[in-house]
């Protein structure tokens, strides 16, 4: 095997096959031996020390291969070790213009019958080889924003042995998050809290939905005071207070919280309003005619109020040294 020449210029990737079908890339200071094949990609070049004659430089994109002959063309025949400076001069020429070197070179050095490699080439073949892209690289396009939908999955099931049994296909519903709602009742029936009211516990009651299930925790602070519960059987929730925190706290903000059936955690919160009349009613009586005599004995007698009366009859007035009739 001779020595064909040395890395002493080196540009971009450059590869070397050899004949046992080895490939590695090309370093400066490397030597190319007869037999080998340099293949030089896009934009790369390499330049090679010769022992006889000038340096021999090959461009991008060539496939060369340094079979028996070439090299014996290049002077090294191992026979009789004569070097033909002119047929050297040829070659690189050749290489270097992408010329074919049986149209450039006698049949007595090239021949147009030459011999086939183990690479399938006559005595050296000079190819373009577009090798815009890294053979040994890949480029994976993601897309990250992709909306999560409902896909079909191939599974396989494992046995109590761990061993794999046939595949079959479904569909994974993906939930990544969880809502819910909640609802606050009046506070009292007419969501007044009165006198009566505010002296005792009063049930602050409502409804949740969505996600929310039972066992989910209901609360809110009212006049400072933390209130919690659970959500009941029917999604209710009934939570006792203090009357007197209702009567100084006329709004205040109730929440629901808990995980969805998946684990997604959820909040959900509400304000709750009303008013507050802990005063007791007020009322006038005035007699429009205050001289009564006995020429003149009747006079109307109005009632005025505070607020507005509920359920007030005649049987709710008590009259002495007198009578009173025509009530409305």
């Amino acid at each position: 095997m001779a020595l064909i020449g040395k890395v002493v210029a080196l540009t971009g990737t450059v590869y070397i096959l050899t004949d046992n079908g080895g490939r590695r890339e090309l370093q400066l200071g490397d030597s190319v031996q007869s037999g080998d094949t340099i293949q030089t990609m896009q934009s790369s070049s390499v330049e090679l020390d010769m022992p006889v004659g000038p340096n021999m430089h090959i461009g991008a994109t060539q496939l060369v291969a340094f079979s028996e002959e070439l090299t014996n063309a290049l002077g090294f025949d191992s026979l009789d070790g004569r070097v033909d400076i002119a047929t050297i001069e040829t070659i690189i020429k050749a290489i270097e213009s992408g010329k074919d070197l049986n149209e450039v070179l006698e049949e007595t050095a090239a021949g147009n019958n030459g011999l086939t490699t183990s690479y399938g080439f006559d005595f050296v073949a000079l190819l373009r080889i577009n090798d815009v892209l890294n053979q040994f690289g890949f480029d994976y396009d993601f897309n990250y924003d992709a909306i999560i939908q409902e896909r079909p999955i191939t599974d396989r099931l494992l046995d109590d042995g761990n061993n794999l049994g046939d595949t079959g296909t479904g569909t994974i519903i993906v939930d990544t998050s969880a809502n819910a709602t909640i609802t606050v009742n009046s506070i009292t029936a007419d969501d007044i809290v009165n006198a009566t009211e505010a002296g005792g516990p009063i049930s602050v009651t409502g409804t949740v939905g969505g996600d929310a299930a039972p066992g989910d925790t209901v609360s809110f602070t009212v006049n400072g005071t933390l209130y919690s519960g659970t959500v009941a059987i029917g999604n209710t929730y009934s939570i006792d207070v203090n009357g007197a925190d209702l009567a100084a706290d006329t709004s205040f903000d109730v929440t629901v919280s808990g995980t969805d059936g998946t684990g997604d955690p959820f909040t959900a919160t509400t304000t709750s309003t009303h008013t507050v009349d802990t005063s007791a009613p007020s009322v006038s009586v005035n007699i429009v005619d205050a001289n009564l005599n006995v020429a003149d004995n009747s006079s109307t007698v109005s009632f005025t109020f505070s607020e507005a009366p509920v359920g007030f009859t005649a049987g709710d007035v008590s009259v002495t040294g007198g009578t009173l009739s025509g009530f409305t």
